[in-house]
């Protein structure tokens, strides 16, 4: 269920794989993003667990973007220790997560591909189970997507 925010902001934040434009997502992706502050195991465990679900990422026509409220540079040093699949972007000052509007770190939310916010969850973070079934079922309603319709309501 959404908190404060509708739509995700279409922001460009520095990444370490170079500058990313979340709007390059748009109409292609469904979304998940991680706002974090710094480093902290319990959010880089959270990683791993997803990582180990990514056909299903694939499946689902997702992207995981975690936004970092750290230095490129620090980021860069960490990445490392993280998950390669996913896109780790910079934003040291918060910047993009006070456009969100919630109140605590980690702040995690899925969009569809247009941006909808259908999950999101601030001060802690949901069960990996929990992340996949919104990704179903926003696969299910998107109808160039590939999972059948049918029995859809079970998802929700």
């Amino acid at each position: 269920m959404p908190g404060k925010i509708d739509k995700i902001p279409w922001v460009t934040l520095p990444g370490t794989n170079g500058t990313v434009a979340l709007h390059r997502f748009r109409n292609r992706s469904n979304l998940v993003i991680l706002c974090v502050g710094g480093w902290n195991p319990a959010w880089v465990e959270w990683l791993w667990s997803l990582s180990s679900r990514a056909v299903d990422l694939v499946y689902y026509h997702a992207e995981v973007l975690v936004m970092a409220e750290m230095s490129l540079d620090t980021l860069i040093l960490q990445k490392s220790h993280l998950p390669p699949m996913f896109h780790y972007l910079s934003d040291p000052q918060g910047e993009t997560y006070q456009k969100l509007g919630f109140a605590g770190l980690p702040l995690l939310v899925v969009s569809d591909r247009w941006g909808e916010v259908f999950l999101s969850e601030d001060e802690k973070l949901p069960l990996i189970g929990q992340v996949l079934e919104e990704l179903k079922y926003l696969s299910i309603q998107c109808s160039s997507c590939s999972l059948p319709a049918e029995g859809w309501e079970s998802v929700r």
